[in-house]
């Protein structure tokens, strides 16, 4: 059911603001290029951003920039933590801190933005950074980007998963979402009166395609999930830790229809924030945030109960198989928390193979004067 699997911290960098864009942005999500799946002939490794402030753009924006993946050599840990069976190395709190980001196991400054790409309706026109907020994106297979975007405070409009040109931003496709994630009001139809729906600000974290379905040229159906960082209104129940909806999605040449939903348990005081799927079908990581700390799961999808039928998540669930976890990683224990980090950790991606063997798996955070950080780490699979 779960792999044994080492974790390895490997570095850290950081992007200033002042190297995306005129206005103060941070990314809040990333996602890897994988070689041989996209018709850019640009050298070198490639991975694409998003920001959820775009306030100050004319238009919502996604980035490529070029990562020179040239790690010089790993961290030693100083102090390590095993998790059985899967197994944790890392640094210590009181060797990851400020002086961790001018480490010499990645090379200065291995990420440069090479362009920004304007994203564009199915009638070219720009979307406007007033009314739409992107809040994940994951590369696909057929040269295109998915991205999702979260309800904005005071807005009714429902929320948007589409697929977007990975090199113009024109829009592709629409990915349908349950009507249950749309905004329901009160009788009254005030704005703090919502039953239903995505929470405000708290949209679709994570968007994540199972490597299993790439394909030459993206013709073979492939598997794309989404999720919310928190519950919808209707599943919140104060007697019971949040339930969260995974959404389990074909798509196909011309059509993307829902296959499932499968219930993901968060920890109390947690919202979710990065998920990947694995090679192994069924197989993924997750990444939780508390104010204090947060945590990488191991996920297993395979004998969890579809709820896509099931209206409210409320009260005992006993019938309800949910998505299986392990946890892999503890902030708390390898890091003293998030005290040493230098960001608000805001999302996470697969990226390529490291020197020892490992994927990579690549953290992105958000700091105070909105420098985005990224922590490196390698993702061993021992078995």
């Amino acid at each position: 059911m779960f792999s044994d699997l080492t974790l390895n911290f490997w570095g850290a960098t950081t992007l200033p603001p002042a190297a995306l864009t005129t206005a103060d942005l941070s990314l809040s999500d990333l996602t890897y290029e994988i070689p041989g799946y996209s018709a850019s002939t640009l050298p070198g490794q490639h991975f694409y951003g998003v920001s959820q402030h775009q306030s100050g753009e004319p238009s919502v924006q996604f980035y490529r920039l070029k990562f020179d993946f040239n790690p010089v050599k790993p961290l030693e840990p100083q102090a390590s933590t095993q998790l059985e069976p899967a197994r944790s190395q890392s640094l210590n709190s009181d060797s990851f801190n400020s002086d961790s980001l001018k480490s010499d196991s990645l090379k200065p400054n291995p990420f440069n933005l090479e362009a920004a790409i304007p994203l564009t309706n199915l009638s070219g026109e720009a979307l406007s950074s007033d009314l739409t907020r992107p809040e994940s994106i994951t590369f696909s297979p057929r040269d295109s980007i998915f991205i999702a975007t979260e309800e904005i405070q005071g807005d009714q409009t429902m929320p948007f998963i589409g697929e977007f040109d990975l090199t113009t931003g024109a829009f592709r496709n629409l990915v349908p979402v349950p009507p249950g994630y749309g905004p329901e009001r009160e009788a009254d139809q005030s704005l703090n009166s919502s039953i239903q729906g995505i929470q405000p600000d708290l949209g679709f974290k994570s968007l994540t395609i199972a490597p299993d379905g790439f394909s030459p040229g993206g013709f073979d159906p492939f598997r794309l999930f989404a999720i919310t960082a928190a519950p919808l209104m209707q599943d919140v129940d104060p007697d019971f830790p949040p339930r969260l909806r995974l959404l389990h999605y074909v798509i196909a040449d011309r059509a993307s229809f829902l296959v499932s939903e499968t219930l993901y348990p968060l920890e109390l005081n947690c919202q979710l924030v990065g998920m990947v799927a694995l090679k192994t079908s069924g197989s993924f990581l997750s990444l939780e945030r508390s104010p204090t700390s947060a945590q990488i799961y191991q996920v297993f999808t395979g004998d969890a109960t579809d709820i896509s039928r099931v209206e409210y998540l409320r009260g005992n669930l006993g019938s309800i198989q949910p998505l299986r976890k392990q946890l892999l990683f503890d902030f708390a224990e390898n890091f003293g928390g998030l005290k040493g980090l230098p960001a608000e950790l805001t999302g996470m991606t697969l990226g390529p193979r490291l020197p020892d063997g490992g994927q990579s798996l690549i953290l992105i955070g958000s700091a105070p004067d909105n420098t985005t950080s990224f922590l490196v780490f390698s993702l061993i699979k021992n078995d």
